[in-house]
């Protein structure tokens, strides 16, 4: 039930699970090319940028959460 999906350096989904349907609303193809950001509650952006900084710089996978906004 959790989607996992892959972004790009700037951002942009470049792989979403299925389970993006049932969680978010949202088809995988809907979702590959938008900025991860425009799904994210705008006080939660801010958090979700600095914890996939760390992802990229550290070379560490490690799961965070955030609230998304749904279809």
């Amino acid at each position: 039930l959790d989607v996992i999906c892959s972004i790009d350096e700037n951002g942009k989904f470049t792989a979403v699970s299925p389970a993006s349907v049932q969680v978010w609303g949202y088809q995988p193809e809907e979702l590959v090319g938008q900025r991860f950001t425009d799904l994210i509650l705008t006080e939660d952006i801010e958090d979700a940028l600095d914890q996939t900084r760390k992802v990229m710089l550290e070379k560490v996978l490690r799961p965070f959460e955030n609230r998304v906004i749904r279809k």
